[in-house]
């Protein structure tokens, strides 16, 4: 639902920041697939960010 509020905004004209966390889990890709898909067609950025996980706790 998320990913589908910021597109309503981001159509609407809006700047949208969405920050989360993605682990590197095969099960996870399809969830950034979607996020990919569902704004395909808006302006997007995506910023990675790596750390060990000692850090991002």
């Amino acid at each position: 639902m998320m990913y589908h509020t910021a597109k309503l905004y981001s159509d609407m004209g809006k700047n949208v920041l969405i920050d989360g966390i993605l682990v590197e889990r095969e099960e996870i890709k399809p969830h950034y697939q979607q996020l990919l898909e569902i704004l395909r067609d808006n302006p997007l950025d995506v910023v990675e960010v790596y750390c060990p996980l000692d850090i991002c706790r």
